[in-house]
């Protein structure tokens, strides 16, 4: 019989406290586990509730205990619009991906951008995708999926599948995220399962100050 799961309240030290919030990610990396955006009650000067762009990292602190660090990035550099609802995914130890999300609730706003963080310099750079001149990433994503990216599936712009005949294909990078199996205990997810799931999930909407559909 397999151990039973069990939940363990993380004891936290420090100074640094993070808000109550919702629709944020949570990404582990080779520093600690990334926290980046979501909604904590924040408005906007319209008085709509208002994403943010916050970014945490959780480490291990003295005697078993963990604590938050305030990651500050260059104010000078470029920095993804402010979101809920995003994918986060770590690409390799060092590298989260960033795609999508919600912009704004009031008006309805959705984004399909993609962006890179490397947590060694704390430096965001945007993705640029390349589509066919006749085609689009269709509509954008703020319901998210989040896990391992194994290297033998790919993105198309038909969506999410598995890489015929190419096995071992390198992440985004040349190199493979050592996330999920492994040293860590972790099971394997069954990514193909969710990627079909995904690929029917569209989103509404598209880019930031586009009008829904």
């Amino acid at each position: 019989m397999p151990a039973p799961f069990a939940w363990t309240r993380l004891s936290l030290s420090g100074t640094v406290s993070v808000s109550p919030r919702a629709g944020h990610s949570i990404t582990p990396t080779s520093s600690g586990f990334l926290l980046y955006g979501g909604m904590d009650g924040r408005r906007n000067d319209q008085g709509n509730p208002s994403p943010n762009s916050d970014l945490y990292m959780l480490k291990p602190g003295l005697r078993n205990t963990y604590e938050w660090q305030v990651v500050e990035i260059d104010p000078g550099s470029q920095m993804p619009p402010v979101r809920t609802l995003h994918t986060a995914v770590a690409i390799t130890p060092d590298e989260v991906l960033l795609f999508g999300g919600l912009h704004s609730t009031t008006p309805y706003q959705v984004l399909n951008d993609g962006w890179i963080l490397d947590t060694t310099c704390m430096e965001w750079k945007r993705i640029q995708f390349k589509l066919p001149p006749t085609e689009t990433i269709k509509g954008s994503y703020w319901k998210r999926m989040t896990g391992r990216i194994p290297d033998h599936i790919q993105a198309t712009s038909r969506g999410l599948g598995a890489a015929a005949a190419s096995p071992r294909r390198p992440s985004i990078g040349g190199r493979r995220a050592s996330l999920g199996g492994g040293k860590s205990g972790l099971p394997g997810l069954n990514f193909e399962s969710l990627a079909m799931a995904a690929s029917r999930a569209v989103g509404v909407g598209g880019p930031v100050g586009a009008s829904p559909r």
